[in-house]
């Protein structure tokens, strides 16, 4: 299983890698950046992208809408949104969950 990680970089993205590993998974990272990010997905074609949308201000949502536009095959799951990116989320995005790491690692759990 690949998985995309995009988050800028951070403590708070050590911290998620961590905890991301017991995961059999491997794992890229990328920063939420145009064109950066769009040419490792198609590098890796990930199983899965988790998108943190914890900055403020974010272009987040563009990119999760972007994301569900043109990879709908690939699941995208958000984490740690502030809570004006959750509201975004819920109004433009309602088919793309906002998870917990927890959550997440139960769902993908080997």
């Amino acid at each position: 299983m690949k998985a995309l990680l995009l988050q800028f970089a951070g403590p708070t993205r050590l911290h998620h890698l961590g905890r991301l590993t017991r995961l059999q998974a491997e794992w890229h990272v990328a920063e939420p950046r145009w064109p950066q990010f769009r040419d490792q997905l198609e590098a890796i074609r990930p199983d899965f992208v988790l998108l943190d949308l914890s900055r403020q201000p974010t272009h987040g949502i563009d990119v999760a809408q972007y994301l569900q536009k043109t990879y709908a095959e690939i699941p995208l799951y958000i984490i740690n949104p502030t809570p004006a990116a959750a509201k975004k989320v819920g109004d433009r995005l309602p088919l793309v969950p906002i998870v917990t790491l927890d959550s997440l690692l139960e769902r993908y759990r080997a």
